[in-house]
């Protein structure tokens, strides 16, 4: 009798260290996502300040301005990319921060779990004894 309580204590840890898994893939797969939407934004910045760039010398070249009539133009759009990339920088640092706490806080509780799901066994085996 006392077996079959262990037997299905055992049953209840299991599961939760299923959820346990499925909840620590599903936060880290959100992670995984905003990490993703950052850096395809980051690219998609550089690309249009890049373009921009590019358009700003076919200009000055089809008009034939020298870059100094350009200049300020030139460092708004450096000052942009620098500021953009200082802020992409310090996301992607909170992410990978909030990603470490979570595969932290995921192993001390996995540990926990089988810790405590191995005693059940033994308990479990020793009650058949």
């Amino acid at each position: 009798m006392e077996s079959d309580v262990i037997w299905e204590r055992i049953r209840k840890r299991e599961q939760e260290l299923f959820d346990l898994e499925d909840d620590y893939n599903q936060e880290k797969n959100k992670i995984e996502a905003r990490q993703e939407d950052l850096e395809q934004r980051q690219n998609a910045l550089k690309l249009l300040i890049e373009r921009e760039q590019e358009e700003m010398r076919c200009f000055l070249s089809r008009h034939s301005l020298d870059y100094d009539a350009a200049l300020s133009f030139f460092q708004e759009l450096d000052q942009l990319q620098e500021e953009s990339f200082y802020q992409y920088s310090q996301e992607m640092d909170q992410l990978f921060q909030q990603e470490e706490r979570l595969s932290q806080q995921y192993r001390t509780d996995l540990y926990r779990l089988e810790d405590t799901i191995s005693q059940l066994r033994r308990d479990y085996s020793n009650g058949l004894e």
